[in-house]
């Protein structure tokens, strides 16, 4: 560990971070080079989180990317300066059973993330307070019951702050109205997302009103898109900034692909939107796959 440098410390610390963020499972190793390159890449190791149950970590390809289960996680939080993770995580994915307390353990430890993906477990769930403490949050993806429970006695929104928000299971949820309630109070969102078709009238004509709305996206797995668009309103399909995304692809994939070069669904729908707005895509097409790239062409 006290290897004596050969190049300048600038030019050192840019290949080793960049060789870092190539690949982040090599980090450990790469902490073990000097006490300066473990300065310069062990926060890197935790720029992505993604908590999932043990079984399923070899359910998909991980991108070289080091995954946490909720003991080694908080083992991390127990040992590391506070502020070390908060100025290191960026992306947060969280999957599986956690306790209230644990929940808002993590919320703290990584209280500036940018981009939160929280796929509910059956014992806690995110509250307006986390929420409220994660200033720096712009890309949030949770279900929308969540989210309603979040807004509920508020005249404000908790989620005020964000630009992009992916809603899971609004087909389901018979409170769907109050989506209609909230959308005025997300002043920064310019992005929606859902993964599941909204047949409900009134939700749909509030998107339609939400000015702000820069891209209004429907996840639909790639073998059900037809059948999937069925009940909506023609003024939604023909409105500039609606698409719908046939996903082929693994969303926990997808999820850290985006989180690892910036190319995920919302880059996918912002390059087809700018194309088809600039001549270069029928104006009539509203619907692509992850995995067709004709129109780029």
């Amino acid at each position: 560990m006290s290897n004596p440098p050969k190049l300048p410390p600038e030019l050192e610390c840019t290949i080793f971070e960049i060789a870092a963020l190539a690949r982040p499972k090599m980090i450990p190793s790469l902490i073990l080079v000097a006490h300066r390159v473990k300065h310069w890449v062990e926060p890197l190791l935790y720029r992505v989180i993604m908590v999932v149950p043990p079984n399923e970590a070899l359910e998909f390809d991980t991108l070289q990317f080091p995954l946490f289960t909720f003991e080694i996680l908080f083992k991390v939080i127990a040992t590391k300066p506070l502020e070390f993770l908060q100025n290191a995580v960026r992306y947060l994915y969280i999957d599986g059973p956690v306790e209230s307390a644990e929940l808002q353990s993590i919320c703290t430890a990584c209280k500036h993330v940018v981009s939160l993906f929280h796929y509910e477990g059956p014992r806690a769930r995110l509250v307006p307070e986390l929420l409220d403490n994660l200033q720096h949050l712009r890309y949030l993806a949770l279900s929308f019951d969540i989210l309603r429970d979040c807004h509920t006695g508020r005249q404000t929104s908790c989620v005020s702050h964000i630009t992009r928000l992916e809603l899971f299971d609004t087909q389901e949820d018979p409170w769907v109205d109050d989506l209609c309630r909230y959308l005025p109070l997300m002043t920064c969102l310019t992005h929606i997302a859902f993964d599941s078709v909204l047949h409900d009238q009134p939700v749909q004509t509030a998107l339609l009103a939400t000015k702000n709305l820069r891209c209004i996206l429907l996840l639909v797995n790639a073998d059900y898109v037809s059948q999937r668009l069925r009940n909506l309103d023609p003024l939604l399909l023909e409105d500039d900034r609606f698409l719908c995304l046939g996903q082929a692809q693994d969303w926990r994939e997808e999820w850290l692909q985006g989180a690892a070069m910036g190319e995920n669904f919302w880059a996918v729908a912002d390059s087809f939107l700018v194309a088809r707005r600039n001549g270069k895509v029928d104006r009539s097409r509203f619907t692509i796959s992850d995995t067709d790239t004709s129109w780029r062409d």
